[in-house]
């Protein structure tokens, strides 16, 4: 088995968390998790090693066969995080509001999230999730932190501007000649812009986490 393999596979069940519960952290599709863990996909992309890594207690570098195992923090050890890299990240009430004009205007709370860095920082909201389109990963209530930037990968979470005006959160395909918005829920059927309807979506923000509601 490659190494790279065997590491993310160990780092996973030691973990204790189901492809599930990684998939509500990481943001990356179960299936997609599974796929990595048994190594029938080979080349995961650098941004799912470091959610993995992030969530798992280890390290991207570890992940990657770069660093040796007798380096890697032992889960019965503390750490003292840098207080300076503790954020306190704005909640907005909506999609829309934390994205709209006047953003300020609607914030409703704060949480301190752990960021490395000062622009990830200013880019990053927090929005407290309306409407269940993207049941069961994605629940009315819980908040989804969100770094504002205008593209992502195929297949990533992100929160997408239609027309304009109207603000969804979406699993999002660029296909050849079309986009396909997708929902977790399988009651709310995917939203496919062909050809110059392409032309109407506009992506704001990738969806990082997932907090949920106690």
């Amino acid at each position: 088995m490659d190494e790279r393999i065997k590491r993310l596979r160990q780092a996973i069940e030691q973990s204790g968390l189901t492809y599930a519960e990684l998939g509500e952290r990481t943001g990356i599709a179960k299936s997609s998790l599974q796929r990595y863990a048994t190594g029938e996909t080979k080349k995961i992309p650098i941004d799912c090693i470091e959610a993995i890594a992030k969530a798992t207690n280890t390290s991207a570098k570890y992940l990657m066969g770069w660093e040796d195992p007798q380096e890697q923090p032992q889960s019965d050890k503390l750490y003292v995080l840098d207080q300076g890299k503790i954020r306190q990240i704005p909640i907005y009430e909506s999609v829309s509001a934390g994205f709209g004009a006047s953003a300020s205007d609607y914030v409703v709370d704060y949480m301190p999230l752990y960021i490395d860095s000062d622009s990830e920082a200013e880019e990053t909201i927090g929005i407290r999730v309306v409407g269940n389109s993207m049941y069961p990963k994605i629940e009315e209530g819980d908040i989804i932190q969100v770094r504002k930037q205008s593209d992502v990968d195929s297949g990533k979470v992100a929160v997408v501007m239609i027309d304009g005006e109207d603000f969804v959160v979406k699993r999002f395909y660029h296909e050849k000649n079309r986009i396909v918005l997708k929902s977790f829920n399988p009651e709310y059927p995917p939203k496919v812009f062909e050809g110059k309807e392409m032309a109407r979506i506009q992506i704001v923000g990738l969806v990082r986490s997932v907090i949920k509601k106690l």
